[in-house]
């Protein structure tokens, strides 16, 4: 299986969209499952938007060929469980 190559301009582009890409996320999730409306407004929403840009994060940093680190999975943890 070949690796995937992209280049260090590209992932920061990304990088520095991610805040934007994640408030798309949970507003796509709304428009999808109405009934999510009022649970993901607020401090659930905003957790789910650290959760996303938390695991986007990684998605980068893994192209970037960083490692997984204990302190990003933890993070992500974190994330999740404030779900």
């Amino acid at each position: 299986m070949s690796e995937l190559h992209v280049a260090a301009p590209v992932i920061d582009a990304m990088r520095a969209d991610l805040p934007v890409v994640a408030e798309q996320v949970v507003a796509a999730v709304i428009a999808e499952v109405p009934a999510y409306s009022e649970p993901f407004r607020g401090s659930m929403g905003r957790n789910i938007e650290t959760a996303v840009a938390t695991a986007l994060t990684g998605f980068l940093e893994s192209l970037a060929g960083a490692e997984p680190s204990a302190d990003r999975v933890q993070r992500v943890l974190d994330a999740a469980y404030r779900l």
